[in-house]
């Protein structure tokens, strides 16, 4: 499983909880849009946008899902 961990660079303002939902959503959302690990420009963009959303308070991983998977997520 791959983890959104390390795009987070070493920092992280999110509690151990939020850090998993956002890894859940990280892989739910890669495995919806059959993102393989050599596409790391679309998964970094990816962690990108989950990290903007749970720094604005949505960290459920289920609603991520739904944000990040709608065609208009920029992937």
């Amino acid at each position: 499983m791959v983890s959104i961990r390390p795009s987070m660079g070493g920092q992280s303002a999110f509690q151990p909880n939020e850090l998993d939902a956002m890894s859940k959503a990280f892989d739910d959302v890669c495995e919806r849009m059959k993102l393989t690990p050599d596409q790391t420009d679309q998964r970094e963009i990816l962690a990108e946008q989950i990290i903007d959303l749970a720094r604005s308070g949505v960290t459920n991983p289920e609603v991520l899902l739904e944000m990040l998977s709608a065609p208009r997520s920029g992937l």
